[in-house]
């Protein structure tokens, strides 16, 4: 077997034993963060999941620290959308370790990723599990600051999808998304409960556009209640005193768009677009095809010869 490669490609090898209880059975994936691997429990049986720190933040001791704290603080939240931390230590090589609950589907940013953007109804019933979790998450004392697509994982062990958030342990050691901070995140600032709904305001105009905001960006043809409009408006406000203060709230407004109900299977298998359907409506709107400007043209053609007789008859009585 070939020794492992040197950072940044140090990967733990399948069949190799982590702190003497977890076997290492494969890569689940990675960023610029951390490394997922699968494995399994060698006391009391059972897949679960491990998140690796990669050793350039590992070497911080207030990054290992902080880590730490945040690991026994989510370690506390029992929710049915935050995925559960189980464990937690240190490799040999001072690389700090979670061990999470093992999960089976996609993370929302792979979906985007293939599908571009998604129904309306489809984004409400998806950030409503976001916000069910964030919800439980300050009501405990604990700020996620890092939510984003990467971050939101969908479980398809159920149907539909239960929303599970991740990387409570390490979201916002690194500003490596920097399009979904908040103000006061991206200015340095403390972060609190209307950065995390600030975020998940983001996610959400992701969700419906295929895109991250910017500077007066439209998206042609894109229909959304007036409801949801005014939603995306206050959740991306500046100043926090403008934005909405809590998930519950949050919750509430939507309930007030109206109740979207679980996305169904065939509402996740989304059409591409322009032509992508929600319970029947068009989402974006088709630009107008020939026979309509056909029309358009002659009637056009048939005022202006109308015109011109009425001109041609007044010339002749005078």
């Amino acid at each position: 077997m070939p020794a492992a490669a040197p950072f940044p490609e140090e990967l733990l090898e399948p069949g190799s034993v982590l702190d003497g209880r977890y076997r290492i059975d494969g890569v689940l994936g990675g960023g610029g963060m951390a490394r997922v691997y699968r494995a399994e429990h060698l006391r009391i049986g059972g897949a679960v999941a491990i998140q690796v720190l990669l050793a350039k933040l590992s070497q911080s001791p207030e990054v290992v620290a902080r880590l730490q704290r945040e690991a026994i603080t989510s370690g506390r939240l029992e929710h049915p959308n935050i995925v559960a931390v189980t464990d937690s230590g240190v490799l040999h090589d001072g690389r700090c370790y979670l061990v999470m609950e093992s999960l089976d589907g996609e993370t929302l940013g792979d979906l985007l990723a293939r599908e571009g953007r998604l129904p309306w109804r489809t984004a409400l019933a998806l950030v409503r599990g976001v916000l069910l979790g964030l919800g439980h998450a300050h009501a405990h004392g604990v700020v996620h600051r890092g939510i984003r697509p990467d971050n939101i994982f969908l479980s398809r062990r159920q149907e539909p999808p239960l929303i599970k958030l991740l990387g409570f342990g390490i979201a916002g050691l690194t500003l490596d998304a920097p399009s979904y901070l908040s103000p006061e995140q991206a200015a340095g600032g403390e972060s609190t409960p209307a950065s995390d709904l600030y975020s998940t305001t983001v996610v959400l105009f992701e969700m419906l556009t295929g895109r991250t905001p910017g500077p007066r960006e439209v998206v042609p043809g894109l229909e959304l209640p007036a409801g949801l409009e005014a939603l995306l408006g206050r959740g991306l406000a500046e100043a926090i005193a403008g934005r909405i203060p809590t998930a519950e709230m949050y919750l509430q407004m939507l309930d007030a768009i109206g109740d979207p109900g679980p996305p169904s299977p065939a509402t996740m298998s989304v059409l591409p677009p322009p032509y992508r359907k929600d319970d029947g409506t068009m989402l974006v709107r088709p630009r107008p095809g020939p026979r309509i400007w056909i029309v358009l043209v002659s009637a056009v053609l048939a005022a202006l010869a109308l015109v011109g007789a009425y001109a041609l008859v007044r010339s002749s009585l005078h």
